[in-house]
């Protein structure tokens, strides 16, 4: 079965989305196939606007017609909207839960710093409720984790018998809300049992760092973070090291020229594939030699997802120095 027929591609993506898609198709592509392989956790739909029942009708034709391999999901949080694998985004949580390492910078003032401990709780909390809205119950977490995790949540809400059968409960930042084109309404759990293409609305409390959760579930290293009460992010003026994490990507069968025009900005290596960049993410160079064993951790484990997919290969991960002069986050 071939994943990547680009003329089928591009046929539902035009009769889905209409002929906007055009400037951003092969985009699309690329990252429907790092999210549907796991090679990322999600995507945040920053393109033109549209309706997130559109992008779960895009999903279930793409699905149809075995493009893809798994039945990816729409998750809205806030105002933003993301393609979610959720069986990939449990674990990339379940991660920062069980991680020996720090993953959040403080860059509320000028010298940033590894946030506190305080801090790190903190968003543990707000992850334990997400991954509740997402239906995970905590013998799903154990499977998919290499840690004993039933107490990692353990200031929350346990889940209750209702929102574990599928019926939707408040947890203690709200209920995640479901929908899909099957008739009545079901759970999050029942989706990630049945696995069919669900649309998810996260509601996370006021005081959350909305960017800093984004971070988190994008799945990057270390993520910055900053106290709501102050000015906002300080890193404008700051060196920077930034990681860029790439990797060939192939296609089966070549374009015709209709869906070059379509498809066009991504440059062929020598191999004969595609190199397209997956993650980008930078850290103050002050902090750079502290945080580079977890990166480098997070980079083993990138390339490994990278090796076992179908579509992507020979992963590169390089770090330059910048110096960051405008920064909105």
């Amino acid at each position: 079965m071939e994943l990547n027929r680009m003329s089928d591609w591009v046929k539902i993506l035009t009769q889905v989305l209409g002929k906007e898609c055009a400037s951003c198709c092969e985009d699309i592509i690329i990252l429907m196939n790092c999210v549907d392989q796991s090679v990322k956790p999600c995507f945040m739909w920053d393109y033109f606007s549209v309706d997130s029942k559109v992008l779960l009708t895009l999903i279930q034709a793409l699905h149809s017609k075995q493009l893809i391999s798994n039945p990816l999901s729409v998750v809205e949080v806030d105002s933003d909207v993301f393609i979610v694998n959720l069986n990939s985004l449990t674990r990339v949580l379940i991660g920062y839960l069980t991680s020996n390492h720090s993953w959040l910078i403080d860059i509320s003032k000028h010298n940033a710093k590894v946030a506190a401990t305080s801090v790190h709780d903190a968003f543990k909390q707000y992850i334990c409720s997400i991954l509740r809205q997402l239906g995970v119950a905590g013998r799903q977490v154990s499977n998919l984790s290499n840690t004993d995790s039933r107490n990692l949540c353990k200031n929350t809400k346990d889940l209750s018998s209702n929102e574990v059968s599928g019926k939707q409960t408040d947890g203690q930042y709200g209920a995640a809300t479901t929908s899909s084109n099957s008739s009545g309404s079901q759970g999050a759990t029942s989706n990630l049992l049945t696995e069919t293409p669900t649309l998810l609305v996260l509601q996370l409390p006021e005081e959350a760092n909305v960017s800093t959760i984004f971070g988190c579930m994008l799945g990057y290293p270390q993520v910055y973070w900053w106290d709501s009460q102050s000015t906002g992010s300080c890193l404008s003026g700051m060196a920077l090291k930034i990681y860029e994490f790439s990797a060939d990507w192939s296609m089966c069968e070549t374009q015709s020229e209709a869906e070059k025009q379509l498809t066009s900005g991504v440059e062929d290596d020598d191999n004969g594939g595609d190199s397209v960049e997956i993650f980008s993410f930078s850290v103050p160079e002050s902090l750079e030699t502290e945080l580079r064993p977890a990166i480098q951790l997070w980079g083993n484990i990138a390339n490994t997802r990278v090796e076992h997919s179908a579509l992507f290969s020979n992963a590169k991960f390089n770090c330059d120095p910048v110096l960051c002069l405008q920064v909105a986050l």
